[in-house]
């Protein structure tokens, strides 16, 4: 295996899991693969075959499970917020907004 690094990503086309897959495993003899898979990718069954199977088997080929499932995003406080931050800076100093 040589130092490239592939972030390998799979949305919802299940239809061509199969073929994706096979090429992953020629890709995963040569580089360090990065398995990606969108929220729908890896949760739905379809008529091609169980989400979790997919998993598993993606797993095996690339030797860990990075990115694979549900991207939960944060919530953003207010003050995490650089324009919120500002505008009240701003108030405080007596500018108002333009």
């Amino acid at each position: 295996m040589n130092n490239i690094k592939i972030g390998f990503a799979m949305c919802g086309s299940f239809c061509t899991f199969e073929k994706v897959l096979s090429e992953m495993e020629k890709l995963a003899q040569t580089y360090d693969i990065t398995p990606i898979m969108s929220e729908g990718a890896s949760s739905i069954d379809s008529r091609f075959g169980k989400s979790e199977d997919f998993i598993r088997r993606i797993t095996e080929i690339c030797g860990k499970r990075y990115g694979i499932g549900t991207y939960k995003k944060t919530e953003k406080k207010p003050e995490d917020d650089p324009l919120a931050a500002l505008a009240k800076r701003a108030a405080e100093m007596g500018i108002g907004e333009l």
